[in-house]
């Protein structure tokens, strides 16, 4: 019978052989989270690699007046500080669960060990790097659009997925005030401006997904700077 690893659930670990997943899986420390509970704080030394498989995390940094900033969210199958595993420097963000989640812990000298012998995961690693400053770049621009409405419907547009089915649709959507504060406005505007996108039939809400029906639709939104209501109600909703 072919062993399960749970690693294998993680595309990082994808092609690596059965004996180094055997040796890597031995050493990982696994945790059950609970919502609101703390995987690393910032300025915490380097202590591994972080893989989540089970649940969503949030990354997030303080104002000096302790007010959180949304930064980024973590989905199952993603791993994570890797930057401080290649430069040994302190986490750079505090990272916490927003709902029960399950996450690993690859310690830092047998991470390091895998990054620098195994040529394939070597590449992930670049590309992984490669596409945070792409997300880097993207934020930057979504930040830019003058209004709230356009940052939420292109925050949609670029997080949309197409589905098995032929279908748009983002699957998992962020808490609306963590959205809120990834895009710099308030959780009441971002559930304005969902409820707005659902009336006109632009999306639809499944749960913790978001399906796009229309996606040319979505993307005119995001835009412009006066989007038109496609069906305008007696009082501006937004």
């Amino acid at each position: 019978m072919t062993r399960l690893f749970k690693l294998s659930l993680c595309p990082l670990f994808n092609d690596i052989d059965a004996d180094t997943l055997t040796e890597l899986e031995s050493r990982v420390r696994w945790r059950h989270l609970l919502s609101e509970d703390v995987v690393c704080r910032k300025g915490d030394p380097s202590d591994g690699l972080f893989i989540l498989l089970e649940g969503q995390l949030l990354v997030y940094d303080l104002l000096h007046n302790g007010q959180e900033v949304s930064l980024s969210v973590v989905t199952p199958g993603a791993f994570f500080g890797e930057l401080s595993v290649i430069d040994l420097l302190p986490r750079t963000a505090f990272i916490k669960a927003t709902q029960p989640s399950l996450v690993g812990l690859l310690p830092l000298e047998f991470a390091q060990a895998f990054f620098f012998t195994q040529p394939q995961l070597a590449k992930r690693v670049m590309e992984h790097l490669v596409g945070k400053v792409r997300e880097m770049t993207i934020q930057r621009v979504l930040l830019g659009l003058p209004q709230a409405f356009q940052r939420v419907c292109a925050w949609l547009t670029h997080s949309k997925t197409l589905g098995a089915d032929g279908a748009w649709g983002v699957r998992l959507v962020p808490k609306q005030s963590d959205l809120a504060n990834m895009l710099n406005t308030s959780r009441e505007t971002v559930s304005r401006s969902f409820a707005r996108l659902v009336r006109d039939g632009v999306i639809s809400k499944q749960g913790e997904a978001v399906l796009v029906l229309q996606a040319d639709e979505l993307d005119r939104l995001a835009q412009e700077d006066s989007p038109p209501l496609l069906n305008p109600p007696r009082q501006k909703s937004i």
